[in-house]
């Protein structure tokens, strides 16, 4: 039998697939750390069901408050405005049991003053044991609240190790993930010309070089326009109450597939919108997908890490504090062109990483 039971806090892959990967990352993380123990996935909290107020329902059972593991992990963004709401019912009461915590490929979610405040506060009453964050803002706004800290990386970019996909009977590919953003037009230097209206209502034009050749990637400037009102909501007005405009099935010579990365709430005229999109509940297809692509573009900051982490170029279209996290992988350039890690720099890191946690007591 196992010695000691390190608990991995993992949820919300149905509404954000991006969290599994991190989640699942973490586990192998600490089945490195812990060969001889019992790594196991938990639920995380019942408030993060509700979205819009983050707070426990009230009939929830909380079946964290009922267990006791040597160790619980928490991983992801989970330092929010909502951290002590959400967590010090469980924390006290495992505390108090002897359960100690680790708080490992940590971020916060706004990088705002208030959220930085707020959780410095809960951490100084309840101190994690071990803090590893996933960018170097979170690093050094939180390092002396723990016993053991260290300026880390996104657990995110150990599924390639974790999970090594199949290979696809496909023709050369991009994958486009826009969850939150409207679909943009590309063209391709010297490739056919682009769908009617291409420029005209462009709020935002991009240009890279990817494979010798110059692309053009240009956000249709309305609905550009509704999805900054709506933010993450956009999808869903989208998909049921606006026209579907001009799709792309090719460009550059590659086929053009599509992924959700947010099944639930399930709306089928959102998830399935446009052709050739993948959508599931479970994170494996997503990195099949991702781990075959000639290139990925997205606004989704996971989809970018589990393309680069199979050697996929990946280019980000959004403006977000949690994108500090590719920085710290060395992906810089990742919002100005398609963007690989260099492998020898991330395999460094995560040998970093992991002489880092073999060197804490773990009792």
């Amino acid at each position: 039998m196992a010695g000691r039971t390190v608990a991995v806090a993992a949820a919300g892959w149905s509404t954000n697939v991006g969290n599994a990967f991190f989640n699942i990352g973490c586990h192998y993380l600490l089945e490195q750390v812990f060969p001889d123990d019992q790594v196991v996935f938990l639920c995380d909290q019942d408030a993060y069901w509700d979205v819009r107020t983050r707070t426990t329902p009230r009939n929830a059972l909380g079946l964290l408050k009922y267990i006791r593991p040597d160790y619980l992990v928490l991983n992801g963004c989970f330092l929010t405005t909502r951290f002590r709401d959400m967590w010090e019912e469980t924390i006290r009461a495992l505390r108090e049991r002897g359960t100690r915590f680790l708080y490992l490929s940590a971020g916060m979610n706004e990088y705002s003053q208030q959220e930085i405040e707020h959780c410095r506060r809960f951490m100084a009453e309840y101190p994690p044991f071990v803090f590893a964050t996933r960018d170097s803002t979170t690093f050094e706004h939180f390092k002396d609240l723990a016993e053991f800290a260290y300026d880390g990386i996104d657990a995110a970019l150990f599924v390639n190790d974790a999970v090594t996909p199949l290979k696809m009977d496909a023709p050369p590919f991009i994958v486009l993930n826009f969850d939150k953003l409207p679909e943009p037009l590309l063209a391709v230097e010297d490739g056919p010309p682009p769908p009617a209206g291409f420029a005209s209502r462009s709020a935002r034009a991009y240009q890279f070089e990817f494979q010798g050749r110059k692309w053009t990637v240009e956000f249709p400037r309305v609905r550009s326009v509704i999805a900054r009102w709506f933010g993450k909501f956009y999808p869903y007005i989208e998909g049921p109450l606006l026209p579907k405009g001009p799709l792309q099935p090719r460009v550059g010579g590659f086929e053009v597939f599509r992924a959700d990365h947010q099944v639930n709430p399930l709306v089928l005229s959102k998830i399935f919108r446009r052709p050739r999109t993948f959508v599931s509940d479970l994170p494996y297809g997503y990195l099949t997908l991702y781990a075959n692509a000639a290139l990925t573009l997205s606004d989704r900051v996971h989809a970018c890490v589990a393309s680069m982490s199979y050697g996929t170029p990946a280019m980000l279209f959004a403006r977000t504090g949690r994108a500090g996290l590719l920085e710290r992988a060395g992906a810089a350039t990742i919002r100005e062109r398609p963007t690989l890690l260099a492998p020898e720099k991330i395999e460094a890191e995560k040998e970093r990483l992991l002489a880092f946690l073999r060197s804490v007591p773990f009792a």
